[in-house]
């Protein structure tokens, strides 16, 4: 509303949004916060699993799970499909690796060089650093939590 009060909306009404319709098609990955009332976090996340669990739209390519990372070109249009969080930690970790700036893994490059870019992560309700679920073997990334289940903290 204009004068500030809060919107609750219905399960049925939910399922109209854009956003919901994204998720449901697959169109969307799915990314929550905590501000996210828990109700919601739940719908879009069981929504959203179940258009992975059926190969719709950007779950018939997605790699984050586990892929190989040798350069940005890793990612993006003509590398693999990764979650649009960790897509972004990447082009930035590689701008500072081609520029000199740093020398590691993305995961120290989190910890270290760019803690204002290590979200805090809540998963089965403990509070970590994202840089804890990023796992790198050589040039295998690996996300060792399903993203479908972190929520993202609020800076």
């Amino acid at each position: 509303y204009n004068d500030g009060r809060a919107v609750y909306l219905s399960r049925q009404r939910v399922r109209e949004t854009v956003n919901f319709q994204l998720l449901a098609g697959g169109f969307a990955y799915y990314l929550a916060y905590t501000s996210l009332p828990i109700a919601l976090r739940r719908l879009f996340a069981a929504t959203a699993r179940t258009a992975r669990n059926t190969g719709l739209g950007v779950w018939a390519l997605d790699e984050s799970p586990d892929f190989r990372l040798i350069g940005p070109e890793s990612v993006g249009p003509d590398g693999c499909l990764v979650f649009p969080k960790l897509f972004r930690r990447i082009t930035d970790y590689f701008k500072d690796v081609t520029s000199g700036a740093f020398t590691g893994n993305l995961a120290d490059w989190l910890r270290a060089f760019k803690p204002g870019e290590n979200d805090k992560v809540v998963l089965n309700g403990v509070e970590l650093p994202f840089s804890d679920l990023i796992q790198q073997r050589n040039s295998r990334i690996h996300l060792q939590a399903d993203l479908l289940d972190m929520v993202f903290m609020e800076k």
